[in-house]
């Protein structure tokens, strides 16, 4: 799966007053302003039923729509985005926009960042502060978005390079929502974890990559996993479709995980890492972190 890590470090002209996590009002302006740019059809109810959205840049990007009789996920006209987006505060007036570009998602790399650079002016949070893109970096080298460099900053997984400890905790930073049984769990062991993850791999595979088989990690060999500390929290999000505060909740905790030698359960581990684990993970939910545990 290829995929590429672009990091925004964002200016702020003055203190911006954050009415909800920075990572869901990016992910507004993005959507806004890759709506604004792209759609040529705008008396269409929804991407659902225009006839261009396999061409439209906002369709295949943002709404990510798909006919309901795929083989993917039957019955369904959405499925998961080919992105995934992280905010970190630096101060007051700073802060780095992470954008995960999955698969052909990579294509739409240079229309993310004129959504971005249209919406500086008009300016971000409660207080509507303007803002400006002051570099983009990948693996902290400075990249220009040209044709020519854009190779540069691909990668693939899994990684042959990925250096895994063999005893670790895996953080969730950021509410993670897994549906069993039809319902969102309020506790996420291990397995669960590398359930998860496996069935949004072979979503983004199947939607973005090259169609791959990927393997199964049911009958590999799971390591030691123990559930340190785990909790539900909320994040209040806007739905501009539904005119309402939404709650978007999910669990953060940390798992220790000893004895990982299984090169499959550390290919998906590594996935986590990358593309997040979960549902609503567009809005920056499901990131998990590692940490090295020295036994």
């Amino acid at each position: 799966m290829k995929y590429a890590i672009l990091k925004y470090l964002i200016k702020y002209k003055d203190i911006v007053v954050w009415n909800k996590a920075p990572s869901f009002v990016y992910r507004s302006v993005i959507g806004y302003n890759l709506h604004k740019i792209s759609c040529v059809l705008r008396n269409q109810k929804s991407c659902v039923d225009c006839f261009l959205n396999k061409t439209c840049a906002y369709a295949s990007f943002f709404e990510t729509t798909i006919d309901k009789d795929n083989s993917i996920i039957e019955g369904r006209d959405k499925v998961s985005h080919p992105y995934v987006i992280n905010y970190l505060k630096q101060d007051d007036k700073s802060g780095i926009l992470t954008i995960t570009y999955i698969g052909n998602g990579c294509n739409y790399i240079p229309h993310v960042h004129e959504a971005l650079l249209n919406g500086e002016e008009k300016g971000i949070g409660k207080n509507r502060v303007p803002y400006y893109i002051e570099c983009i970096t990948s693996d902290n080298h400075e990249v220009d978005l040209t044709v020519s460099n854009m190779n540069k900053i691909f990668k693939n997984w899994p990684s042959k390079t990925f250096d895994l400890p063999q005893n670790l905790i895996l953080k969730l930073t950021t509410p993670c929502r897994i549906k069993k049984g039809g319902l969102y769990v309020s506790t996420v062991d291990f397995e669960l974890l590398i359930e998860s993850i496996y069935k949004r791999m072979q979503i983004l595979e199947s939607m973005y990559g090259y169609a791959e088989i990927l393997e199964n990690p049911i009958n590999h060999q799971f390591p030691k996993a123990t559930i340190i500390r785990e909790r539900w929290i909320d994040k209040n999000y806007y739905s501009s479709r539904q005119q309402d505060l939404l709650k978007l909740g999910g669990v953060i905790g940390d798992i220790q995980v000893n004895d990982i030698f299984d090169e499959t359960i550390k290919n998906y581990i590594e996935a986590m890492t990358i593309f997040n684990v979960g549902k609503n993970i567009s809005f920056g939910l499901g990131r998990v972190e590692i940490e090295e545990v020295f036994l």
